[in-house]
């Protein structure tokens, strides 16, 4: 039984003859299992209609960031993350903060984080 010829990668555009059984060349692989997986975690909360009715309701309410208390609202921060056990949806979790003190405290989490 003959072996069957190499085509070319699955990724448009892409030049390279790929031997069967794969179908994208080294290059375009881990980007097509990334797609194939489908979005993050993450970005299924970030990317919800209720995430962004949330959003809205806290930068009404706390029109100043809650740290600073001198900047005008806009990110809006979970107090305990999500992959910590915080609850995404849960307004008592959120916060008002500048983008300034959201990426300090972002920041200072993720060296509590690696530290541990």
């Amino acid at each position: 039984m003959p072996n069957r010829p190499a085509r070319f990668c699955g990724e448009p555009q892409c030049p390279v003859r790929v031997p069967p059984p794969h179908r994208f060349c080294p290059e375009h692989r881990s980007s097509h299992v990334r797609r194939r997986l489908g979005p993050t975690p993450a970005f299924r909360i970030y990317d919800s209609a209720r995430w962004r009715y949330l959003k809205q309701l806290v930068m009404r309410e706390e029109p100043y960031c809650r740290l600073c208390k001198v900047s005008p609202t806009t990110d809006v921060d979970h107090i305990v993350e999500a992959q910590d056990g915080g609850a995404p949806f849960d307004r008592s979790n959120l916060q008002g903060l500048c983008r300034p003190c959201h990426v300090r405290k972002t920041r200072l989490v993720a060296a509590q984080r690696s530290s541990a």
